[in-house]
C-alpha cells in the first residue's frame, strides 16, 4: 500500500492533497512509532514522505510541496531522528537521511534536529559508513552541514 501511494504522488499533485487532507501523515506516524517497526516499512515510509513533498506535477502552477514538508516535519521529525539511533543499516539510514533533509524546510526544524544530537548523529554516520558516498552526500549537502 505505502509504494501505491507513493506511486499515485508521483507527478500529481491534487493526489498528494488529497493523501495529507485525509490525515495520511497521522498514519505514517503511527507506523513509524511501532516498537516492532521493521525496515522495509520504515524505507517505505520515508520514500512515500519524500513523494508527497514533491513539486513535480507541472499542470498546477503552484503546488502545496513546502506546507506539506512543514506539515511532516512538525508531526514526524522526533520520531525519524529516533529512528536513527534504532536502525544502522546502510539502506534504512539512507532513506531516513534522504527523509529527513526533504523535511528541513524551515530554520526551526534545522534547530530542533540539531538540539536531538542531529550533528553528532550525522558525524556518527560518517563514521560508521565512510565508503557510502550515497550517505556522505545527503548527510552533509543536504543537511547544510
Amino acid at each position: 500500500v505505502l509504494g501505491w501511494a507513493r506511486e499515485c504522488c508521483l507527478k500529481h499533485e491534487k493526489n498528494r492533497q488529497d493523501l495529507i487532507k485525509h490525515g495520511v501523515v497521522a498514519q505514517l506516524k503511527v507506523l513509524l512509532e511501532q516498537d516492532d517497526v521493521l525496515s522495509p516499512v520504515v524505507r517505505s515510509v520515508c520514500a512515500l514522505m519524500r513523494a508527497l513533498v514533491l513539486d513535480d506535477d507541472i499542470r498546477v502552477v503552484f503546488g502545496l510541496a513546502h506546507e506539506h514538508a512543514r506539515k511532516l516535519a512538525e508531526e514526524t521529525l522526533v520520531t525519524l531522528i529516533n529512528l536513527t539511533k534504532k536502525f544502522k543499516d546502510k539502506e534504512t539510514m539512507s532513506e531516513l537521511l534522504m527523509t529527513l533533509s526533504a523535511l528541513m524546510v524551515r530554520s526551526e526544524f534545522c534547530q530542533r534536529f540539531q538540539e536531538a544530537g542531529g550533528l553528532k548523529f550525522l558525524m556518527d554516520v560518517l563514521a560508521e559508513f565512510p565508503e557510502s558516498e550515497v550517505l556522505r552526500t545527503w548527510g552533509l549537502v543536504n543537511m547544510g552541514t
